[in-house]
């Protein structure tokens, strides 16, 4: 089976739909459920982007909660009762688990369950993460600027990262194809370029791909970071996983039974950023990132320092997130950090204080 809800970019999404539809009376109907999983989405993406300062949802999410029900009955965390209770949704025993753990906040256990379901259930989500693992990191441009396009070699920079020595020919066939279009049309066919290379033997849409790397990142299987190379900005995705040869200690095994009896097997990474060693580790790897970044007003950049740490250490973002954390609540903190409020956007995101709830996308050592 492959993906097709391309519009749940957030693995909260299922939660909040498990958690909906436990606490709704047998007596509700399917319609009631779909609705009521839509309206908690939308709240929940409300609240969080008001937090963030950033816009407001243009969407109803009404089609999301009918593909959020959809897919928790792919993974069998509910089915659809007889015409006789008109088909409407209950957990499985599979599904009443998830819930169980949700109430005992088990986050680890709950990552390691989700992607599993995730990479079971969709062939070409498998594909995406497997094929980053083998193959190494997409590039992507961020942009494409008019006033550069004149230049032979601007294409090329943008293709360079990804295709190397092919990518002057490939730069030839764009600007013969794509020469008269705008920007932004220019900008989609060097994505398409980059995601074929990534998926030769599957077939998926710039926005498509874009919408599953959003909910690969919340899923701890891909990290999306800003990357610059060639004077051009790009948006680079990894995995944080690996096959073999971890590079720590702190990888899980995650075995994938898979639909033809084989077993797919990769190394999870969970870092446990309660752990004083594991902390220190990532204390050292930010004091490296320093040496590299660029301070204004003796302050740096969180989702720059977030992008060349996971990096550096090939943790999930949120792993950086919780171990930042922790290292903020250490008495004396070894850092400090503050907030810079233009600084703020929706693919940038600010660290958020896990007691208090504060945002800060500046950090400094002290």
């Amino acid at each position: 089976m492959n993906i097709s809800s391309y519009n749940i970019t957030d693995v909260s999404y299922h939660y909040l739909g498990l958690r909906v539809l436990d606490g709704m009376p047998r007596t509700t109907t399917r319609t009631e459920q779909v609705e009521a999983v839509a309206k908690n989405i939308h709240k929940f993406v409300s609240d969080r982007n008001r937090r963030l300062m950033v816009a407001a949802p243009g969407t109803s999410f009404r089609g999301t909660g009918e593909k959020v029900c959809q897919e928790l009955a792919h993974f069998r965390f509910v089915k659809a009762q007889g015409k006789s209770e008109g088909n409407r949704y209950c957990l499985t025993k599979s599904g009443r688990y998830v819930v169980d753990l949700l109430a005992a906040q088990n986050g680890g256990e709950l990552q390691r369950l989700m992607a599993q379901a995730h990479l079971q259930t969709y062939e070409n989500l498998r594909c995406v993460v497997q094929n980053h693992i083998i193959a190494g990191p997409v590039w992507r441009p961020v942009d494409v600027k008019k006033e550069q396009l004149w230049k032979d070699s601007y294409l090329q920079n943008l293709l360079e990262p990804t295709f190397g020595s092919e990518a002057g020919a490939i730069a030839a066939k764009i600007r013969d194809e794509y020469g008269e279009e705008t920007p932004s049309k220019i900008r989609d066919a060097l994505h398409s370029k980059a995601i074929e290379k990534l998926l030769p033997h599957q077939r998926m849409g710039v926005a498509n791909f874009r919408g599953l790397c959003a909910r690969l990142a919340t899923l701890r299987l891909l990290n999306l970071r800003r990357a610059s190379m060639n004077r051009c900005d790009f948006y680079k995705t990894y995995s944080p996983c690996v096959v073999d040869t971890p590079p720590y200690h702190w990888y899980t095994p995650l075995d994938v039974p898979l639909p033809d009896g084989e077993t797919y097997r990769l190394l999870f990474c969970q870092p446990d950023m309660t752990d004083q060693a594991n902390q220190d580790t990532l204390l050292d790897a930010i004091d490296n990132a320093l040496t590299t970044l660029i301070p204004i007003s003796g302050y740096y950049d969180i989702p720059d320092m977030r992008d060349a740490v996971c990096e550096a250490l090939l943790i999930p973002e949120a792993a950086f997130d919780d171990g930042l954390n922790r290292l903020l609540d250490r008495a004396p903190s070894p850092l400090s950090v503050g907030f810079h409020y233009e600084k703020i956007s929706a693919n940038r995101k600010p660290l958020i204080r896990h007691q208090t709830n504060q945002l800060h996308n500046l950090i400094r050592r002290v």
